[in-house]
């Protein structure tokens, strides 16, 4: 069973250079070299013989090592830099955390306690 043509194909009416078939039916989609455009469809029935399928020109624009996805955050960094810079983050993290107002009530409480117990040692009282 041969499917109907979908896709770019030489022009049948020789109007353009190319013609997008869809379903077997040719669209108003043209091109001309790279170049794109909408023409309507002659109201000519389709000439007789095979459609002969475009060379994709699109296929040798787009390589597989070109794409990224959208959400790809490209800081032009290697690896190892993105590695480092994750520790780093990590580090700064977790040393300037803020502190609760709670634990700083106890740290100041320690200190004054600290302090009273060394003043009441110190032999000049």
């Amino acid at each position: 069973m041969k499917l109907p043509a979908q896709g770019w194909y030489h022009d049948p009416y020789a109007l353009h250079e190319d013609r997008y078939f869809s379903a077997g039916r040719p669209t108003k989609l043209v091109r001309d070299g790279a170049t794109e455009a909408y023409a309507d469809v002659p109201d000519e029935p389709l000439p007789i013989g095979e459609l002969v399928p475009a060379a994709d020109s699109s296929d040798d624009d787009v390589r597989a090592d070109d794409l990224r996805r959208a959400d790809d955050g490209d800081d032009g960094l290697s690896i190892a830099a993105r590695e480092r810079r994750a520790a780093f983050d990590a580090f700064d993290q977790r040393c300037l955390a803020p502190v609760s107002p709670r634990a700083r009530s106890r740290r100041s409480r320690k200190k004054t306690l600290l302090a009273d117990a060394t003043d009441s040692e110190s032999p000049l009282s």
